[in-house]
């Protein structure tokens, strides 16, 4: 029955779906339009584009570089970092290309969504109000609103057409249709590492359309499982212990279950009343590891409720849309906990889109129950598709910027830190310290005392040169947290700024033993033993920073500046050949490599680094260059003689 109503979309399939499906992904980029107007935001927009030297620099080898390395968070997703690089490479800097390409593929999105919501019921009209409705939803402006999450929406873009192309292969048996929806698979694993799900979406699909020879559709799914095992177990290890992962580490497995549920149930009133949405949800644990009330309700009501659902409604099309959103969303509910936000409006960009169709079915079982019920539910589809467009523009100047996205979270969070903490932060990368001052004096006038705030506030300090307010800062934070490393870290080096090296040294050793793999510990005793002219443990130092981190070009740097201090120019010059090669612009490394030039004779050449070093930032007298042209005559003079 289910298949053969597939089966008549494919007959009847002509342009005017083509249309339909562009028209709707147009008025859903006219209603989220605005989002080119905004700026970055200081939430990993500075670290994964403004601050990436791939993105900046596409080339044949960063893009080597990309597809052969973890992103800066632990995630594996080139195609996305390929994106912001030819964004980079079209606008520059200029965030408004960025957003363009965000509204862009979102669009696209829509598209794909009116094409899939149409082959799993066959209906034009109920599919374009889904897709429609889906398109404008306020809970997906964080998607499109945000450059950094770009992956979400490379991953639909991928993820649907590979859903559409199972369908085909479903009703036709055509394995071009098989192998289409593999190669998308893996483009939507590259985009995002949650597209792992998709063999069990693709279950689902079976099972919609009623396929049961279950030794086949185990034995073909035997390469999206294989290929989802392996880049999961590689997504899993490249997350780094965030917040939400310490958070969790500290409640019990009975509490995880009822977080589960209320997560799950939290997510679905967000998508139906989407009043009170956020860019950022709280953990809601307390310093005892206590849940509150509200997360026993909600997760016992969830339950009882998808129970109660479960069996009364026997209906394929309901059991398939909750197994759907299920499906979606259960890599966000922190059975692994991962990353800084317990929960996300981005987590629903893909998740939401059953549960929508669905709600639009249930309408259109209205319409044809009640008395005049085309007339009510007519009326009652476009007040709900104004009102779901006038909270999506409302929506999108919350990510205007750093200031207003902060300033938000602070409104709808004031007992969470992380707003604060980064709102003083935006005003510190504005040039605005004064303000960023006022910020910190805010969080501790809330009652805040987290070792990460004291520790900010101790590197304003320090940077102001009010290095004693700076150490009690400083050891007020590891009186918090006698493990939070990095206050050991800057402590040392406020030391170094106070000529206290004894203090430094020990402070930047207790932090090398609290955290062993950041290579920061040794390149900042590398600086001071280098003050101190022990220049074997400078370069002992530099190079354990360079076994943990072999291609950054500023330990490359000072390594190779201390090798020329101590006379070997030959290993200076291989360090900054490998900078060079790495990032051929690097300033730094060609005042350095201009030295190197100058000992071996090159003079010419010494002379063009100097100048592609001054061209690119460094500040380099006229003397260096009157210098090189003193040593250049006195070593022809030595010629000559």
């Amino acid at each position: 029955m289910m298949q053969e109503r597939s089966d008549a979309v494919f007959q009847n399939e002509n342009r005017i779906d083509v249309w339909i499906g562009i028209g709707i992904g147009l008025i859903s980029m006219f209603v989220l339009v605005g989002v080119v107007n905004n700026q970055f935001v200081n939430w990993d927009d500075p670290t994964y584009i403004l601050n990436n030297y791939w993105i900046q620099h596409l080339s044949l080898n960063t893009v080597w570089e990309i597809f052969s390395h973890m992103q800066v968070n632990g995630s594996y997703v080139p195609l996305v970092q390929l994106s912001w690089a030819i964004d980079y490479l079209i606008w520059g800097a200029n965030p408004f290309g960025f957003h363009l390409t965000n509204l862009l593929i979102h669009g696209v999105v829509v598209y794909f969504v009116y094409h899939f919501t149409l082959r799993l019921q066959g209906n034009r009209l109920i599919a374009g109000l889904a897709a429609l409705i889906w398109g404008i939803h306020p809970i997906n402006v964080e998607v499109v609103a945000w450059i950094s999450a770009r992956k979400d929406l490379l991953y639909a873009v991928f993820l649907l057409p590979a859903l559409i192309s199972w369908i085909h292969y479903v009703n036709s048996r055509e394995s071009r249709y098989y192998w289409r929806c593999f190669g998308l698979f893996i483009l939507a694993i590259f985009s995002k590492g949650v597209a792992v799900m998709l063999p069990l979406l693709l279950l689902m699909l079976d099972y919609y359309f009623e396929r049961r020879d279950i030794k086949k559709l185990v034995l073909e799914k035997l390469p999206f499982f294989a290929m989802s095992l392996i880049l999961g177990i590689v997504a899993i290890l490249g997350q780094p212990m965030g917040p939400v992962k310490q958070a969790l580490a500290s409640i019990s497995f009975s509490q995880k279950i009822y977080l589960f549920f209320y997560q799950f149930g939290t997510y679905f009133l967000h998508l139906v009343f989407p009043f009170k949405l956020s860019p950022f949800y709280s953990f809601t644990a307390d310093a005892s590891g206590q849940l509150p009330l509200s997360v026993y309700i909600i997760g016992i009501g969830t339950f009882l409720s998808l129970a109660g659902l479960l069996w009364f409604i026997r209906s394929r099309i309901f059991q398939f849309a909750l197994a759907f959103f299920a499906l979606c969303i259960l890599p966000y509910l922190q059975i692994i906990p991962f990353g800084q936000s317990f929960m996300a409006d981005r987590y629903m960009y893909i998740a939401s889109i059953c549960l929508i169709l669905l709600f639009i079915m249930w309408l259109g079982h209205l319409r044809n129950r009640l008395v005049n019920g085309k007339s009510i539910v007519s009326a009652l589809s476009v007040a709900f598709i104004l009102f779901m467009a006038i909270q999506t523009v409302r929506l999108i100047p919350v990510w205007n910027s750093g200031y207003t996205l902060w300033n938000q979270v602070i409104r709808q969070n004031p007992k969470e830190l992380v707003g604060y903490m980064n709102l003083s932060d935006w005003y510190l990368r504005q040039g605005q310290r004064p303000d960023a001052w006022v910020v910190y004096q805010r969080a501790l006038d809330a009652g805040f005392r987290d070792p990460e705030l004291l520790n900010n506030i101790g590197y304003y300090l320090q940077q102001e040169q009010k290095y004693q307010d700076a150490d009690n800062a400083y050891r007020d934070a590891i009186l918090q947290d006698s493990s939070y490393s990095i206050a050991y870290l800057n402590r040392g080096l406020n030391y170094i700024a106070m000529g206290d090296t004894a203090q430094a040294i020990r402070y930047l050793n207790r932090f090398a033993d609290l955290d062993p793999q950041n290579p920061l510990a040794y390149v900042n005793q590398g600086v001071l033993y280098e003050k101190l002219k022990d220049f074997d443990l400078a370069i002992k130092s530099y190079s354990h920073a360079l076994e943990l981190d072999p291609n950054n070009v500023v330990f490359l740097k000072y390594r190779a500046a201390i090798y020329q201090r101590t006379g070997d120019f030959n290993r200076s010059w291989t360090d900054l050949e490998k900078a060079l090669r790495i990032n051929p612009k690097y300033a730094d490394a060609l005042y350095w490599r201009s030295k190197c030039q100058a000992f071996f004779g090159d003079f010419e050449q010494a002379r063009k680094d100097l100048t592609a070093a001054k061209n690119y930032g460094v500040k380099v007298d006229d003397k260096e260059f009157e210098l090189l042209s003193k040593m250049e005559e006195e070593a022809r003079v030595k010629e000559q003689n």
